[in-house]
């Protein structure tokens, strides 16, 4: 994405989502963006993940997280 001069393009977004135990992501809700450009990266980037799978002798349920991407765009 191309951001215009002097727009305030630093900043966090937290997500919470949800990890299948085959390590797919799913369930990308937004808690916290200083704007939709960040958003948008973020959700892009956490999009492109996968976890690894949870080993057969645990319990397959799907897990609950958060993470949260720091900008810093100079």
């Amino acid at each position: 994405a191309r951001y215009p001069e002097n727009a305030d393009v630093s900043g966090s977004v937290k997500l919470r989502f949800t990890v299948l135990p085959d390590g797919s992501i799913t369930s990308i809700t937004p808690i916290r963006s200083p704007n939709k450009t960040l958003l948008d990266a973020a959700i892009a980037g956490l999009r492109r993940a996968r976890a690894r799978a949870l080993p057969p002798s645990l319990p397959q349920l799907p897990q609950q997280a958060t993470i949260t991407y720091n900008f810093m765009l100079k």
